[in-house]
């Protein structure tokens, strides 16, 4: 068994990159997270496709993206 992963991030640089990004922009990389989590929990199962694309819209609305959500199509 090999020893435990270990993955170097380059905090300053992430911080410097984050900081530069107007608050919009913020939103929408959060968003694609988010939007990344429950694309997982319904490959695996976890939620309904319904569940699935209400938390989605909920999200959009919530977080000011639909129309960005509308324009990128995701």
């Amino acid at each position: 068994m090999s020893g435990p992963l270990v993955i170097k991030v380059d905090v300053e640089s992430e911080n410097a990159a984050w900081s530069a990004l107007s608050y919009r922009e913020k939103n929408w990389v959060l968003f694609l997270r988010q939007k990344t989590t429950l694309d997982a929990f319904l490959s695996r199962g976890a939620i309904s496709r319904a569940q699935h694309d209400g938390s989605l819209r909920h999200l959009a609305e919530k977080m000011g993206v639909l129309e960005e959500v509308a324009v990128h199509g995701r």
